[in-house]
């Protein structure tokens, strides 16, 4: 499992998923099939937020819709916020 998490790289952006209010992340498998590995469904990621200039610190941001395994929509993006995974 540990090999195969070093194997992936970041997520990336749909193509044509991003509007004004939300966009659709994926997470494209590399040397390993994602099926192939049985801890998958256990893997946690968090989209945080933060609003330059006004927080302090990274903020989680619970508007997500998991769409599979390896898609999830963001929803509810705001300007001037930054996100990360």
């Amino acid at each position: 499992m540990v090999d195969w998490m070093r194997n992936q790289s970041g997520p990336s952006l749909a193509a044509h998923s991003k509007n004004n209010e939300s966009l659709i992340l994926q997470w494209l498998p590399s040397r390993a099939a994602v099926d192939d590995v049985d801890d998958v469904a256990n893997l946690t990621y968090r989209i945080q937020r933060l609003t330059v200039g006004i927080d302090d610190d990274w903020l989680g941001h619970d508007d997500v819709m998991w769409l599979s395994r390896q898609r999830v929509r963001i929803n509810g993006l705001r300007p001037y916020v930054t996100y990360k995974v």
